[in-house]
């Protein structure tokens, strides 16, 4: 699913207005939910630990680690490149602006770190914060 919304965001963009990002973000943001708690603990705890023992910012990364075995090499490629761009253009705002929510310091810190721990579980990076 992260790699569906992270190819319809760079295919539709803003003729959603910014939906698919949104939808990217929204899953990064429960990966604790979708990897579990006890899984991410059991199995991921050394990317817990490189994460600074946030269990939100180890999911997204693991939910990148899976995502990237899921799709392959150059697909996984291809999506962190989006993302990187993303992040350089548009991304955190388009996010913010379609979800009605008033930009910040603090939300678009929280934003990029999560997407930059997907990012970091994509491309098989194991101790980026």
């Amino acid at each position: 699913m992260t790699i569906m919304k992270t190819l319809a965001w760079k295919d539709r963009g803003k003729a959603t207005q910014g939906r698919d990002a949104i939808d990217l973000v929204e899953l990064l943001l429960r990966a604790e939910d979708i990897i579990g708690l006890e899984a991410l603990y059991e199995h991921h705890l050394e990317i817990v630990e490189a994460k600074g023992g946030d269990p939100q910012l180890a999911a997204a990364h693991v939910l990148g680690a899976e995502a990237g075995m899921a799709a392959g090499a150059l697909m996984a490629e291809e999506v962190a490149s989006i993302l990187v761009k993303g992040l350089e253009e548009n991304l955190v705002t388009q996010v913010l602006g379609g979800s009605g929510g008033m930009p910040s310091a603090g939300r678009n810190d929280s934003i990029t770190n999560i997407l930059k721990s997907f990012l970091s579980g994509l491309e098989g990076i194991r101790d980026v914060k």
